[in-house]
């Protein structure tokens, strides 16, 4: 997903950051494309979710839309959606 892109992105650019001086100067490779594989992608996706509404938030406040993100739980539908059966037979 975007979040796991935009997260792994994020991360891989905090480990290049933290390299010591010695480190980022020696001929081994420390480019991002050794890190991102290594990197969770639940933890990159919960590093990258905020970024990511951030991203989206400039994007359409030039459009004067103001957005919002709602979490849901895939049992919270389904027991919403029984519920709401139920209700209609009784």
């Amino acid at each position: 997903s975007g979040a796991v892109a935009f997260g792994k992105q994020k991360l891989a650019q905090e480990l290049l950051m933290s390299l010591s001086m010695r480190e980022t100067l020696s001929p081994k490779d420390h480019s991002r494309s050794g890190v991102a594989p290594l990197l969770e992608p639940r933890a990159a996706a919960a590093v990258g979710q905020s970024g990511l509404m951030s991203l989206y938030d400039a994007m359409f406040a030039q459009y004067g839309v103001k957005i919002a993100q709602v979490s849901l739980a895939w049992y919270s539908i389904i027991f919403d959606h029984l519920t709401e059966l139920t209700l209609k037979f009784y």
